[in-house]
């Protein structure tokens, strides 16, 4: 007997269940949340290791460069221990004389200060006020071509003479030498040598400089160097 009951292809909606705040259930992303969490660690891992690597690899370096600067401090030691008692003196009156020319140019800066950017030599010669105001006021006043008895230590040389000042002019090619090679620490004779219009290029050698108030200082030590200092 056939089944007269009329079906529907439909089911009928199921009814949504409420909690007991009467609003409807929703269902929940503990496994979403849960992820971001674990993203978020390994995140945080990854960026702690990589400062850590920065780290080793920073100290890396500064305990090499302090191996480095140890070394060469020993080496300096061994070489100062393998030098005469004559040598060492040498060393210590040429180090002096270098910071001799620094003051003097300090010198050079101060009385540009005072005059408006001219240097002592900027008319061509030595200001005689130079040496007596600026380096030493026992020196007389004078343009210390010549040796100078009245100097007290601030201008003289560790040989016991005055220093002497000996203007060159101005440098009219593009670079030259300050000193021949053959000159020596006595042919020199406690000359400070004066270049304007020109700047250090090395310990022995001067370049033209367009700034017309550019002086250079050049001294021969005793070991055969040249120190050369300018205000530039």
């Amino acid at each position: 007997m056939q089944n007269n009951q009329s079906r529907t292809p439909f089911e009928a909606p199921v009814p949504p269940k409420f909690n007991s705040t009467g609003a409807p259930n929703t269902p929940t992303k503990k496994g979403n949340s849960a992820n971001v969490v674990i993203l978020a660690i390994v995140a945080i891992a990854i960026i702690v290791l990589a400062i850590t690597i920065i780290v080793i690899l920073n100290n890396k370096e500064d305990e090499e460069k302090a191996k480095e600067d140890t070394t060469s401090s020993e080496t300096a030691k061994e070489d100062d221990v393998d030098l005469s008692e004559d040598e060492l003196a040498l060393r210590k009156r040429d180090a002096d004389r270098s910071d001799d020319l620094v003051r003097f140019i300090t010198a050079v800066k101060k009385y540009q200060t005072n005059n408006k950017g001219y240097t002592p030599w900027s008319k061509g010669f030595t200001d005689t006020s130079f040496v007596h105001d600026y380096i030493d006021s026992e020196c007389a006043v004078s343009d210390h071509s010549s040796y100078d008895r009245t100097c007290s230590e601030k201008f003289k040389d560790p040989n016991g003479k005055s220093y002497r000042f000996d203007y060159r002019g101005v440098l009219a090619v593009a670079s030259s030498n300050i000193y021949d090679d053959k000159m020596t620490f006595e042919g020199n004779s406690n000359k400070i040598k004066v270049v304007m219009r020109a700047k250090c290029d090395g310990d022995n050698a001067v370049e033209l400089e367009t700034g017309e108030q550019s002086v250079v200082l050049a001294y021969k030590l005793e070991s055969g160097k040249v120190v050369c200092v300018d205000n530039q």
